[in-house]
């Protein structure tokens, strides 16, 4: 899998986020089924920026990777990442994780570590080339569901250290 959550997941798993009314028109007896529609943060304009927004934190200078991935610079020049709220939303409990050799090359064609969920099972691909200098093997998995941004997975020393910068600066 080239992406850590699909489009075709994405699309169904929003499918039916189009407008801000409860829809109960599939529901046997509308009184015991209500399937919420709309934004779920205040001012977002859809319903996918809604939940990539949701659980982001603020104040840290956060990058995003296409594949749902969350990157942090840390003092050292070193890039840390994890999976972002929107990720671990879509793979439900994460259940096991695989991680790259420390010292192994990571390149953005090849999976660097591997995530399972109950939902599946799917590779991490990191934006940039680099080495890996550490993974967070203590990791707890369904920590990630608890609190994504906290939890990270690896650590990778950039071929070029400019290339955090290239990151997105919301979620994708």
């Amino acid at each position: 899998m080239t992406a850590l959550v699909s489009a075709a997941v994405i699309a169904s798993s929003l499918a039916a986020c189009d407008s801000d009314t409860p829809d109960t028109s599939d529901a046997p007896d509308a009184s015991s089924s209500t399937q919420l529609k709309g934004s779920a943060v205040k001012g977002a304009s859809t319903a996918l920026e809604s939940l990539m927004e949701a659980g982001a934190p603020t104040g840290i200078d956060y990058r995003y990777t296409a594949e749902h991935m969350w990157a942090k610079k840390l003092s050292d020049g070193t890039v840390e990442f994890g999976l972002t709220n929107f990720a671990q939303e879509a793979l439900g409990d994460i259940v096991f994780l695989e991680f790259p050799q420390v010292g192994s090359a990571c390149t953005p064609d090849k999976p660097c570590g591997l995530v399972e969920s109950t939902k599946t099972v799917t590779d991490n691909y990191l934006p940039f080339a680099g080495t890996v200098t550490e993974t967070n093997t203590g990791l707890i998995p369904d920590r990630i569901n608890v609190d994504p941004y906290g939890s990270w997975l690896i650590r990778l020393t950039p071929d070029d250290p400019a290339a955090f910068d290239s990151l997105s600066t919301t979620p994708n």
